[in-house]
């Protein structure tokens, strides 16, 4: 089995009231420390990956991942077994850590690995 798609799709409600929390800092502190002190509004949004391979088997999530990070991980994973799982990991989390994105960024699509581990295996994950 091998990853053919990843997939990255944004949904927005414009007419919806997103939120994000503001942070400002705390004044008079003998170190720097913030609270939070109300929200930005705007639209609803709400990003999912989908990661498809050619034995039609396909797992999605919902992810904090942008577009330009979807763009690398296909870069990388395309044609990738998708039961490889910690390989696949462990190429993402030292390969690129430091070169592209912050630690982490592809915990989304480890998500989605095990969503295709288990439709594979036929059980629920």
């Amino acid at each position: 089995m091998k990853i053919t798609k990843i997939r990255h799709y944004v949904l927005e409600n414009p007419e919806g009231h997103g939120r994000t929390n503001l942070l400002e800092q705390v004044p008079d502190l003998l170190r720097i420390q913030y609270r939070h002190c109300g929200e930005a509004r705007g639209p609803a949004r709400q990003s999912f990956i989908e990661v498809e391979t050619d034995a039609g088997i396909t797992g999605r999530c919902t992810t904090a991942m942008r577009s330009d990070e979807a763009e690398v991980l296909r870069r990388h994973v395309i044609g990738e077994n998708p039961l490889d799982r910690e390989r696949l990991f462990q190429m993402l989390h030292k390969g690129t850590r430091w070169v592209y994105n912050h630690r982490g960024w592809f915990g989304d699509f480890d998500n989605c690995l095990w969503d295709i581990a288990g439709k594979h295996a036929g059980v629920p994950v």
